[in-house]
């Protein structure tokens, strides 16, 4: 699967509710969407570097970021649980 060329590193700060979070980015702290309700508390931690995909600037969302990897001990980890599917068709098809 090939990732989108705009990703953008972040830094956790806090999670707000089940689907969003505060993260440093670019310098600046912004609301991003997590599309996962799991717990996460393993994974949602500021030393575990956070990669961020842009949502299109058209969208009337009111975050302008999804959370889409964690790295944890040199391992990228999906935090979108709306990508399995997809990446495992993907790999069967390949």
């Amino acid at each position: 699967m090939r990732l989108q060329p705009y990703l953008r590193e972040a830094i956790f700060i806090a999670r707000l509710n089940r689907f969003a979070a505060l993260m440093r980015v670019d310098g600046g702290e912004r609301l991003v969407h997590i599309a996962n309700s799991g717990r996460m508390k393993e994974l949602l931690r500021p030393e575990n570097p956070m990669v961020l995909t842009p949502v299109h600037k058209g969208s009337k969302r009111k975050t302008a970021y999804d959370l889409s990897l964690v790295e944890v001990n040199g391992v990228l980890v999906s935090m979108d649980a709306r990508l399995p599917n997809r990446l495992l068709a993907e790999a069967i098809e390949n």
